[in-house]
């Protein structure tokens, strides 16, 4: 091997081993990404949790439960109807709690409905239903809206069907009154337990009485006729609903 070769090959061998040197010291002063280094890096969802990290906490507001409306017949029957709002836009509840605690008007303890779950997306407004009502409810009373248990999710995993109610028609006669109509998804995703109550108003504008329907499914693009919501047959609705003043509202799992 000629000296200029032997020069080339140990110039060679120098410059590896002094990049490896300062490498090495690059690697020792500054780490390399990992999940308590500050910085949202590597596919993490916020910094340094999420992703190859641990689960992100859930910083979310609180569901807000709404005003309960009471609504009685003479034949004694009573339902509940409220609404729950999810403020939230980046959280969806995967799963929450709820039930309707009554008292009297001294604010002694009447009982509460059967606990029943649900779920809610993300920036949705959702009705709840109830016509379980385990006692006879006085005209004095009050009812209050009570949730529980909420496991929360990000958004986009609890994708929403874009469900709303078509061709909606109040069929009043001697035999009751019956909300007649179509629930539409306009969304690819399915949905189910779909849920579709319907409010009477009277001729005023104040709310009457409310009932649900369910449907098992709605497939994604699909337009389904949902079973006639039935009224209870009671004199005093059937002379006071407004049939063109229903309102219907549509949610699904």
């Amino acid at each position: 091997m000629s000296r200029s070769t032997k020069k080339a090959v140990y110039g060679a061998f120098y410059l590896i081993l002094f990049a490896l040197v300062l490498w090495g010291g690059f690697r020792a002063f500054v780490p390399g990404q990992s999940c308590s280094d500050g910085v949202m890096n590597q596919g993490e969802k916020s910094v340094d949790c999420g992703g190859p990290c641990t689960p992100c906490a859930v910083q979310a507001e609180a569901l807000r439960p709404g005003e309960v409306q009471v609504f009685s017949t003479e034949g004694g029957r009573t339902v509940f109807l409220s609404q729950v709002i999810n403020p939230n836009a980046a959280y969806a509840a995967a799963s929450f709690s709820y039930s309707f605690a009554m008292t009297d008007s001294a604010g002694r303890a009447l009982g509460s409905t059967p606990r029943k779950t649900d779920r809610i997306h993300a920036s949705e407004r959702r009705y709840l239903f109830e016509s379980e009502v385990p006692v006879p409810f006085p005209s004095a009373g009050r009812v209050a809206l009570a949730l529980s248990g909420v496991e929360w999710r990000q958004a986009s995993e609890l994708p929403r069907a874009e469900l709303s109610a078509l061709r909606i028609a109040t069929d009043v006669s001697a035999d009751g009154i019956r909300v007649l109509g179509e629930v539409e998804n306009r969304s690819p995703f399915g949905a189910r337990e779909v849920k579709i109550v319907a409010l009477l108003f009277d001729r005023f504008g104040g709310p009457l009485f409310a009932a649900q329907t369910v449907l098992d499914k709605v497939a994604g693009g699909e337009t389904q006729t949902f079973p006639p919501i039935k009224f209870p047959s009671d004199e005093p609705l059937t002379r006071l609903a407004d049939p063109s003043a229903t309102e219907v509202f549509v949610s699904g799992l």
